[in-house]
Parts: C-alpha cells; sequence; structure tokens
C-alpha cells in the first residue's frame, strides 16, 4: 500500500513566506502536498509568530488547538532551518 502524502497547511503567512514555505517544502519533504486549506487530511500547520502578532488567533491555529490534537504545529522559522540540511539531500520527514 503506498505511503499517504503529508499534508500541509499554513496560516497568517504573506504570500512570498507561503511560497517559500513551498519551496523549502518540495526539497525536505518530496512527498509533502501543500493546500491553502485545513482538510480532514492536513497533518502539519505551519505559523509564523515573527510575521504576525495575531497567529494565536487566527481560526485555523484555534481549530487545530481545539479540534485537532492529531495535527503537528510548527514555526515557519523552524521549518527554514531544514533547507541546508536538504541542500545535503537529506529529507527530514
Amino acid at each position: 500500500m503506498p505511503k499517504q502524502p503529508i499534508k500541509v497547511t499554513s496560516t497568517l503567512l504573506k504570500d512570498e513566506e507561503r511560497s517559500k514555505l513551498i519551496n523549502v517544502l518540495e526539497k525536505i519533504a518530496p512527498t509533502a502536498v501543500y493546500t491553502g486549506d485545513l482538510t480532514s487530511s492536513v497533518s502539519i500547520l505551519i505559523t509564523n509568530p515573527a510575521g504576525s502578532s495575531d497567529w494565536l488567533r487566527s481560526r485555523k491555529y484555534q481549530y487545530v488547538v481545539q479540534f485537532r490534537p492529531d495535527v503537528s504545529i510548527i514555526t515557519l522559522e523552524t521549518c527554514l532551518l531544514y533547507t541546508s540540511d536538504a541542500a545535503d539531500d537529506t529529507p527530514c520527514v
């Protein structure tokens, strides 16, 4: 049985940050799929506390905290840290 792709979404990222995230995901997790919606198949929510003081009040974040304990919350900064590992073709996911 083929492994299901990792579904990733984000909250309150600027367009340039979202583009950078998608590019990084292609390198560090080639099987990851980015979606703009928080669907039932999403397993990772990317936030950017440095980019917005409102991220704790975002609808996606609030929903995940209240109803989706299965979703991991990762900061954009943490995700970008793996970029140097991706240059060595070392997938992190």
